[in-house]
């Protein structure tokens, strides 16, 4: 009777070491999971060779004339965003025209 009652004992403090292993086991693989989604993953817009403003003006412009400036944004980080949005400044005595985002969406193949 004495040694039944010392194998149930045994049995049920080793499931109690498995389970505790496998608690702790879990909350690991969890923390790695969210570490790595959190603080790990973002988005990048901060690489100078992928995000900048050109122009297709020369060295020197007359009164009157257009200017077209592109404005290139390229996330090089391990997320992607929903909803980006570029504020730029319009260069000191210039005026802002327009900006047709349709043809810019047509003519890369892609959503904006």
């Amino acid at each position: 009777m004495k040694e039944k009652f010392f194998n149930i004992i045994k049995n049920k403090k080793r499931w109690i070491y498995i389970s505790a292993v496998s608690i702790i086991v879990v909350a690991v693989l969890f923390s790695v999971f969210y570490y790595f989604k959190v603080y790990l993953a973002k988005p990048n817009f901060d690489d100078k060779q992928f995000n900048f403003v050109s122009s297709d003006a020369g060295e020197y412009i007359k009164p009157g004339e257009k200017i077209t400036y592109t404005v290139n944004y390229k996330n090089t980080g391990n997320r992607g965003i929903e909803e980006l949005v570029v504020e730029t400044s319009v260069p000191e005595h210039t005026s802002f025209i327009s900006s047709d985002i349709s043809n810019i969406a047509e003519a890369h193949g892609r959503e904006l």
